[in-house]
């Protein structure tokens, strides 16, 4: 059996003119990475416009609903979406 590790805190360290465009490309292992990677971009960057393909589309739609909640006043959301990625 596997000892979880506790998940990191999300620091927003992003100036606000500071942005960064994702284009997220399908395939299993992508998918897999994509949170993590969205994730630590997210702390050094705000992201502007945001797609993808595939299953890559559906880690931009998380992407594009943390930054939503990000631009609305809490930067929870990058950390919600590592969490429930974290459970698959």
């Amino acid at each position: 059996m596997t000892e979880k590790r506790p998940l990191p805190g999300f620091k927003d360290g992003a100036p606000p003119d500071r942005y960064c465009d994702l284009v997220l490309t399908g395939g299993v292992t992508s998918a897999i990475a994509y949170p993590g990677v969205i994730f630590g971009l997210g702390q050094v960057y705000r992201f502007n416009s945001i797609g993808g393909s595939s299953s890559g589309a559906g880690s931009a739609a998380l992407a594009a609903a943390a930054e939503y909640r990000r631009r609305h006043g809490s930067s929870e959301g990058f950390r919600v979406m590592l969490q429930r990625t974290a459970q698959v």
